[in-house]
Parts: structure tokens; C-alpha cells; sequence
């Protein structure tokens, strides 16, 4: 590799751009943070029609015809955008992606979408007219994975791309994209990818069994999070599989980060008082605003409980059901904001009712909202039961919430017991309402003691999960997949 690195970031969403879950933070937010080490970091996405609306600049390039699924020539027109500075490519294409008027409907399309986009970023980059070549083309999840199976499978159709480096990320094993073996042809691959240790598990066809396999490097979210998908536990019947790709070291886990400039509670616009590590009586007043809003008892000495997210059983929602009743006992409030299952969402909403100077709740999103209860809670709660990353927690520690938080994925990465001199949070490991409790305990002892409670602030607030501290890992490890593609043996990521 001569001169600067060159990263090609392919995703099917991207933040600002799209968002539905947490890789749009990823492929948006790293590869801003790579351009400031001097990574020629670039995106390339889906142009869905609520895109095409926002861009902050978009410029129509070629149209070429792509062969999608079927065999059939569709054209995918390229669009050539930025967001956050970064350059975005944005193949687009009405049969395939004009329904996404919004980005709760981006995922609706069939494998036919994800087959044509595939293959559109790469003969986009075997055919551009700009003569970019990435040294490295950086996939997540299925949908984009059968970049790395054409990509090997037809080396003579890309010979551009002969010395292009392929790395998997792997934002959550459980969603795979399982077909009938018919999409083999149907994408237009050779019958010898279905094979048990190619494109074939269980009887199916798995894209992201194909990415896994014929990407040069696979990552996850997290390093915790790469050990427990080795396991039947957690594997998704790919354990075996991930055990092989970590042997072999090939398998790394990479913490993935929040912007720092977004989230910055000494400069954030939407909470009542900034604040900074050094000025806590400021933040407190994020609190008694937060009591405020929710009709709350405004008072400092009551401990205030927070959530955002899912009202599932994978955010540990039921764990959180089980305890508030204790947390009412103990005169503590609890706020929520989310969405999930109807029956927690009514059970939430029932505590609300019943509870009103103790509990709110309130079902949906809102942003700003979120944002002031970052920073007027004591407590973030993340009893997940299962979080290959998780960047909420990343998020409570930047704002001065103390987690208390399950050890699983990228949370026992992130969140460590406080003892006295170090740590930023409380954990626990049994996936029960004892031991969860037992958590809660253990903060709101420490809670009480205010000389413990604002150094345990404080030092939460200056832990470093920034994107810019994610990107030096992911550097390494696309300079390590480059090796790695031209033929050297892997090194073990540690």
C-alpha cells in the first residue's frame, strides 16, 4: 500500500443519512473520525428516496447497468453526496429502493435489493470514471455481504479491485439473511458457493455466512461480544465457524464509539445547564428540570433512574419490570422513554399511572428529551440479556448517568465496578432480578456517601469512548486485513 489509505465503508445505513439501528452510527460516525487521522474513509449506500431529500449535497454521476437478481440488467444511478464532510456514494434505484420514504422502511425490500446493490458497488468500482480504488472495502451485516462473495467468486469481472482488502463487521449474529437455496442462481452464483463451508448452514442459503467466510478479516462491535458468538449460547449456529475465523486470527473485537462533538454536555444546546466533569452542581440542575418535566418530586436527594430504548426482552426489559416495585420501596423515580412489545410498554405506562411523583413514561422517541435524561439521572439501567455493543451507556457516561449495566457484549467492555478508586458503574452477571438488584443496591449505597458519589461522577464522565480512540483500532485492523489479502498470515489482534 503506497500513500494514504483509501477506505470504502458499504452499509445499508449511514447516520445522518439513514438511521434505524446502531450501524448507521458506525458506518456514519468512523469513518468521519478516520478522515481525521488522514484516511480517505468514504460511503457507499443505498439512495433511498428519503436520502436523496437530505443530503447536504448530491450530484447526479454515471448510470450503469447492473445484472440483479434474475440475471436481469436493472440501471443504478449514483449519486454522489456528502454528510459530515464525508463523501457518499448513493446507488439508487426505484424498483429497489423507492419505497424507503422514511427510514423506518428501509429494510422492507427483498434479498433482489441487497443481490443489485452488491453488485452495484462493485461494478461501480471496477467501471467509475474517477479511477478511485479503496484499499479496503469495509461491509456490515448480510445485507451488503455478498460483496465479499462476488468479489471472490468472479475475480476476472473486478480485476481492479485485485489487491482490495475485504473486512466483515458483524453488528448483531441474529440477523443473518436466510433464503431458500433457489437465491443461488437467483443472484447469480455458482452452485459450489452452496456448500456447507461457503454459503450453505442448515440447509439454507446465509449471506452472512458468505461475508464471514470470504471476507480476508471479520470484527464485531465489541471485544466481549466476539468471544460469547463462539459460543452455542450466543453463536446462532456460526459458532463453530467463529471459532475456526478466531483461531485462525481472523476474528477481532473493536468497541465502537460516540461522537464526541454530538454528545458534549459542555456544549449540548438541548439540556437545561451545561455542565463539565468539574462543575457537577451545574449538572444537578438537569436534574430538578428532568423532575419537572416528568411531574416528579424536584429533589436532589432522591435518586432518579433512567432508560432509553427498546421495551424487549433483549434490553432486559422484563429484568426492569421485576425490580421497579423494590425501587418504589426505596423512594427512588424512575423515567423511561421507548418503544418495544405492547404488553411492557402498557405494564410501564400502568407503574406511570399508579406511581405519578415517582414514575414517568413515555412511549416513542424524542431526541431532546433523551438528551435531558442523559443528564438529569443518577442511574442509566442496561440490563440487557444481550448487547454486542450498546452505545447508550457511552452515552450516560459522557453526560455523568452512572450505569448499572448486565457484564454481556460490549457493556462488560465499557462499564467496570466501582470500588472505591476506579470503575464508573455498577454490573452484575446472572441475567435475574436478584442479582440486578443486588447492582442497585450496591449504587445507591455509594449514592448516599456524597464524597464517593461525585468522584464516581466524575471519573465516569472522563472515560474515552469516542470514535476517534475506535478509529486507531480500526486502522490497525484494515492494515492488518491487507496483509492478510496479499497473502501474509494473520497476526493475532491482541
Amino acid at each position: 500500500m503506497a500513500g494514504k489509505l483509501k477506505v470504502l465503508v458499504v452499509s445499508t445505513e449511514a447516520a445522518p443519512l439513514a438511521k434505524v439501528s446502531s450501524a448507521a452510527e458506525v458506518a456514519g460516525s468512523l469513518p468521519k473520525a478516520l478522515r481525521a487521522f488522514g484516511v480517505d474513509a468514504r460511503i457507499m449506500m443505498p439512495g433511498y428516496r428519503v436520502i436523496l431529500k437530505s443530503a447536504e449535497a448530491y450530484s447526479q454521476g454515471e448510470v450503469l447497468p447492473v445484472a440483479g437478481a434474475g440475471g436481469i440488467d436493472h440501471p443504478a444511478e449514483i449519486w454522489i453526496a456528502t454528510a459530515s464532510g464525508v463523501p457518499v456514494y448513493l446507488v439508487a434505484n426505484e424498483d429497489c429502493f423507492g419505497c424507503a420514504t422514511d427510514s423506518r422502511r428501509i429494510y422492507q425490500s427483498g434479498p433482489e435489493a441487497w443481490i443489485f446493490f452488491c453488485r452495484a458497488v462493485l461494478e461501480w468500482l471496477q467501471k467509475n470514471a474517477e479511477g478511485w480504488v479503496p484499499d479496503v472495502i469495509h461491509i456490515n451485516d448480510w445485507h451488503t455481504s455478498l460483496c465479499a462473495v462476488y468479489l471472490a467468486t468472479y475475480p476476472e469481472s473486478y480485476r481492479k479491485l485485485a489487491k482490495t482488502a475485504v473486512v466483515c463487521t458483524i453488528h448483531n449474529l441474529a440477523y443473518q439473511g436466510e433464503f431458500d437455496d433457489g437465491v443461488i442462481p437467483y443472484a447469480n452464483l455458482p452452485w459450489d458457493v452452496y456448500h456447507y463451508d461457503r454459503l450453505e448452514c442448515f440447509g439454507r442459503a446465509n449471506f452472512l455466512k458468505g461475508g464471514i467466510v470470504y471476507s480476508d478479516l471479520v470484527n464485531t462491535v465489541s471485544r466481549t461480544y466476539a468471544q460469547e458468538i463462539q459460543t452455542p449460547e450466543y453463536g446462532c449456529r456460526l459458532d463453530r465457524l467463529l471459532r475456526y475465523k478466531d483461531a485462525n486470527h481472523r476474528l477481532w473485537g473493536i468497541v465502537s464509539g460516540i461522537d464526541y462533538k454530538d454528545y458534549n454536555p459542555q456544549t449540548d444546546a438541548l439540556i437545561a445547564r451545561t455542565f463539565s466533569s468539574g462543575d457537577l452542581q451545574a449538572r444537578s440542575k438537569n436534574k430538578a428540570k428532568l423532575q419537572r418535566l416528568c411531574g416528579l418530586k424536584v429533589s436532589k436527594a432522591t435518586p432518579i433512574f433512567g432508560f432509553t430504548g427498546g421495551a424487549i426482552p433483549q434490553k432486559g426489559i422484563d429484568l426492569m419490570e421485576k425490580i421497579l416495585p423494590k425501587m418504589l420501596e426505596v423512594g427512588a423515580q424512575f423515567v423511561f422513554l421507548g418503544t418495544g412489545e405492547p404488553a411492557y410498554e402498557k405494564s410501564l405506562t400502568r407503574f406511570a399511572v399508579e406511581n405519578p411523583e415517582q414514575v414517568f413514561v413515555k412511549v416513542g422517541f424524542d431526541a431532546e428529551f433523551a438528551r435531558q435524561i442523559y443528564a438529569g439521572v443518577d442511574f442509566f439501567l442496561m440490563p440487557s440479556r444481550l448487547e454486542p455493543c450498546g452505545q447508550e451507556q457511552m452515552i450516560a457516561l459522557r453526560y455523568g448517568s452512572v450505569p448499572i449495566a448486565r457484564s454481556t457484549g460490549g457493556l462488560a467492555d465499557t462499564v467496570s465496578e466501582w470500588i472505591g478508586e476506579a470503575g464508573c458503574g455498577f454490573v452484575f452477571g446472572d441475567y435475574t432480578a436478584f442479582a440486578f438488584w443486588a447492582a442497585v443496591e450496591r449504587a445507591l449505597a455509594v449514592f448516599k456517601d456524597k464524597a464517593q458519589w461525585e468522584k464516581l461522577v466524575r471519573g465516569a464522565m472522563e472515560q474515552d469512548w469516542s470514535w476517534s480512540r475506535s478509529s486507531k483500532a480500526y486502522i490497525r485492523f484494515y492494515k492488518e486485513a491487507i496483509r492478510v489479502h496479499a497473502g501474509e498470515p494473520a497476526r493475532s489482534p491482541a
